[in-house]
């Protein structure tokens, strides 16, 4: 084979030497783009649909805060942003799709590091239900510590503490957060990379709708991931154990990590399919030589913004110098914090202030708010596009629908009214400390390290059926399941004495149908805003400074939006919390209940302040794009040292 036989050999698909003829009805950027949008559909479905449906499922199993869990997501922002600059400027001259192969691997490898803390962890008790506390404790291998017993012990508990405390959750915190931070790692080509590869193999006019389907393709995985997550948390974390827990028990622990296992197989076997691409297609070079022929007046007139490492600085002054830039740039990082903060803990926000079960909680965010996104952002593109704006004109549509985004926020205080807990807000009955754990009716059922079991007795809600003072459980139901022999619900004055499993959450179904619909359209509006803001970016600045601004904005949107967003609300999260675990000794590790009317406010406070101003900064953005005077030209040349020859930039500006 000759060297030109070889290096054509080499444009064609396939893996090394092997690269048969059957197979090159996969060379096509039709088939790059598929690959390309499976990377970023898989990467959705577990980053923005599996992790934020099981956040409460997993504070719950190993003992994680809000703002811990803020910290998790955010290390795979953090890594995605460190490896950005390193990952463009390496792969910006070799293969693309080898690093977008091994990146995808590398997110694979980090799901399954994720997933790591089920199997290092002992295994969760499968806690079986004692149906009358005069059984004895010695008959009962596994035991259900929450009835009221005479004689209980504190040994079995003592026993499990032991268990679960052995190797620490702090090697689990470590591999939950080094797993996000691989998977960050392995993300990061898929933006720098794959979108300019397909930009370079196709033709200018079908990029868009090319990039339009990736996008598309990663807001439809956040919907696929959060119906997944619906559906896994039915299933015991424990596979083949069988439990006699249910759903509505607080105690009960879904099958979070079975997500991690699945796609982080699929990232693996989609790498071996990218990694068959050539560096480019066979005709790629043809259709660029001949565009280059029809346009090189125009390409030789245009000028890069920086021409070293060493301009960079003064590229950097360069871009910031355009004030539609800096305020839609400062409007897109406060859209990027809500939108973090929304896909994070939005479905627990659900979960807390409307009593939903966390497969609920995510089954109906998936449903409803996350193709809102979608909607949003094809009908921002196609407004864009029907009403042919300018730069001017989407400065204006960024502004307006901003506006009505502020006021479409200001509706998310909806909530249920916080439950009335004996002995954590409410006092027990003939009692006037609504602090105290105990009372009369329960001193003689040792209750103390129970751990946190709500049943309801009408509008009072008891710790535990132990603290109900409850002796009897009735488990042949297929309802919830019903105590009995309650003293402390007697002595309420409750009529049946029997007590269900549950909080007493009031009937509030009409407010969350309403909240949903306003954080539908909150989000429906926040997308909108994409291609107006996208176009604003490209156009107020100089031709040839388009990619370093948008760059330059991606980094920022991370680091004052995505990065600290989910830490921020996490820490505001666990500020409202009424009712701290305290497990083996470990105080203030997992919030059990939540003072509603204090996350209202704060999500309120985070949703409207956010927009409020974004809404100023789009609004000043666009002033400065209308402002008839003081518009500056900036002409960029170049200057050559007599002494040394190197060329560096120089700048004018021109007042017109």
């Amino acid at each position: 084979m000759s060297v030109d036989e070889d290096k054509q050999f080499m444009y064609r698909y396939g893996w090394l030497r092997f690269r048969p003829s059957w197979l090159q009805f996969l060379n096509t950027p039709k088939w790059f783009l598929f690959s390309l949008s499976q990377y970023f559909f898989t990467q959705s479905i577990i980053v923005n649909g599996v992790y934020p449906g099981s956040i409460s499922t997993i504070e719950r199993r190993f003992g994680f805060s809000s703002y811990m869990m803020g910290m998790i997501i955010s290390s795979y922002d953090i890594a995605a942003t460190i490896l950005t600059p390193l990952i463009s400027y390496i792969g910006g001259s070799r293969k693309k799709p080898l690093f977008c192969a091994w990146g995808l691997f590398a997110m694979g490898v980090g799901f399954y590091i994720f997933m790591l803390p089920h199997f290092v962890s002992p295994p969760l008790q499968a806690t079986a239900f004692i149906t009358d506390s005069n059984a004895s404790i010695d008959d009962i291998s596994v035991t259900d510590h929450r009835l009221c017993w005479a004689n209980r012990t504190d040994q079995l508990v003592k026993n499990q503490c032991k268990e679960e405390t052995k190797g620490g959750n702090t090697l689990y915190y470590a591999l939950f957060v080094l797993g996000m931070v691989v998977a960050g790692a392995g993300c990061t080509p898929m933006y720098t990379l794959g979108i300019p590869y397909m930009d370079e193999n196709v033709k200018a006019k079908v990029t868009p709708m090319y990039v339009g389907i990736f996008a598309a393709s990663g807001i439809l995985g956040a919907a696929v991931g959060f119906v997944l997550i619906s559906r896994f948390l039915l299933m015991f974390v424990e596979p083949g154990v069988e439990t006699s827990l249910t759903v509505q028990d607080k105690r009960w622990v879904g099958n979070w990590w079975i997500g991690f296992a699945i796609f982080g197989a699929i990232c693996v076997f989609w790498s071996i399919w990218l990694l068959g691409f050539p560096k480019e297609f066979p005709l790629t070079k043809k259709r660029r030589e001949l565009e280059v022929s029809q346009t090189k007046t125009v390409i030789g007139e245009e000028r890069s913004g920086y021409s070293s490492l060493r301009d960079l600085p003064k590229a950097t002054k360069l871009v910031f110098s355009s004030l539609p830039f800096v305020f839609v740039t400062v409007g897109g990082c406060l859209e990027e914090f809500v939108i973090a903060v929304s896909a994070v803990f939005m479905p627990k926000v659900i979960e807390v202030q409307f009593y939903q079960a966390p497969e609920e909680s995510a089954l109906i965010y998936g449903l409803m708010v996350v193709p809102s996104a979608l909607v949003g952002n094809i009908l921002g593109a196609y407004i864009n596009k029907r009403l042919k704006l300018n730069l001017t004109g989407a400065a204006k549509m960024c502004f307006l629908v901003s506006c009505f985004g502020l006021v479409s926020s200001s509706m998310l205080f909806l909530k249920c009214d916080t439950p009335s807990i004996t002995g954590v807000n409410t006092p027990y009955p003939n009692s006037s400390d609504p602090h105290q754990p105990s009372a009369p009716c329960n001193q003689a059922c040792n209750c103390s390290g129970v751990s946190y079991s709500p049943v309801c007795d009408g509008s009072l809600t008891y710790f535990s059926p132990c603290h109900a003072g409850c002796r009897k459980a009735n488990t042949t139901s297929k309802g919830p399941i019903l105590y009995s022999d309650c003293a402390c619900a007697v002595k309420s004055g409750y009529n049946s004495g029997n007590l269900k499993m549950g909080n007493c959450g009031d009937d509030c179904g009409l407010k969350l149908m309403l909240f949903m619909v306003f954080l539908t359209l909150v989000s429906l509006l926040t997308f909108m805003n994409f291609t107006p803001a996208f176009i604003v970016t490209l156009r107020s600045v100089l031709t040839g400074q388009q990619s370093y601004a948008l760059g330059l904005q991606n980094d920022l949107m991370r680091i004052f939006g995505a990065i600290p967003g989910p830490l921020v609300f996490g820490a505001l999260l666990d500020k409202t919390c009424i009712l701290w675990s305290s497990r083996c000794g470990d105080t203030g590790s997992v919030c059990l209940e939540y003072d509603h009317d204090g996350l209202a406010q704060v999500l309120l406070a985070v949703m409207t302040g956010c927009k409020l101003i974004t809404a100023i900064s789009f609004f000043l953005s666009w002033f400065f794009c209308r402002r008839p005077q003081g518009r500056e030209e900036i002409i960029v040349g170049t200057n050559k040292k007599e002494n040394d020859g190197e060329t560096s930039l120089w700048y004018e500006t021109v007042i017109y």
